[in-house]
Order: structure tokens, then sequence, then C-alpha cells
């Protein structure tokens, strides 16, 4: 199983995109690790991006005073507490890769169209870019 990257995931803000994007790239390495120590290695690094897009995406929203802040943050929480019973089946040696698998396609089909969606479109409103203002999430 993998995800793929296209078009139809762009929310329209760049760096939210870029990020999405890197996103898409660590889920895929993990859904394709084959022993465990890779897994281990791919989830480490997809969960902790997960965490720092997040942590971006908060600022973001803090800073321009979106009106959804706290229900979009909760998604985030939400998104969060499930993978950190992913990483505890990992350490477990119990990990369901469906299970894996249908929470990314959950984040990719459901929280970037809806949430992360509506944020951009917050971000772009009226002649300038609110998202331009903020520096860019170290890599």
């Amino acid at each position: 199983m993998s995800l793929e990257w296209n078009e139809s995931f762009r929310v329209g803000d760049p760096e939210i995109d870029r990020q999405h994007q890197y996103l898409f790239a660590l889920a895929n390495k993990f859904l394709l690790a084959q022993d465990k120590l890779t897994l281990v290695s791919c989830a480490r690094d997809l969960f902790q991006y997960t965490r720092d897009h997040f942590a971006y995406e908060e600022d973001l929203m803090l800073r321009a005073g979106f009106p959804s802040y706290e229900s979009h943050v909760k998604s985030h929480q939400l998104l969060i507490s499930r993978l950190n019973v992913l990483s505890q089946q990992i350490s477990d040696d119990k990990l369901d890769r469906n299970e894996m698998g249908g929470f990314i396609q959950h984040w990719a089909l459901f929280h970037i169209p809806k949430a992360d969606v509506q944020l951009a479109d917050y971000l772009s409103y009226g002649d300038t870019k609110k998202a331009s203002l903020f520096g860019e999430l170290p890599r």
C-alpha cells in the first residue's frame, strides 16, 4: 500500500503543501519498511515530523486568529493519539499495517481536504497571505 501525492491534495498554502508532500513521502517509507529496525526508524521520523507539522499549523492559527482553532487542534490531538497507539503496537511487535494504512488514508482523505483547506483559505483571505508573515518550519 502507498499513498501518492497529487494535485487534489493541495490546500493552496505553499508551505503547508510542502510539508504535506514530505509527510506523504515519510508515510510511504514507513509503509514500505520490511524489517523492524527500518520500521522503527521510519515511524520515528514520520511521527516526529507530524508533530512538528501540527505545531507549525497551530502556531499559524494562533497568530492569524483562526476562528476554528480549537476544533482544528482537537483533530490534531486525535491524530496524535492514534499515532501513539500505533507506536505502542510497533514496540509490542503487534502493528497492524492495515490499521496504519487506514490512519494515513484518513489523514489524507479527510483531515487535509476539510480542516487544512479551511485553514489555508483563511490564511489567504484578502490582499496578502497571512501565512507569508511567518517563518518556515525548520527541516
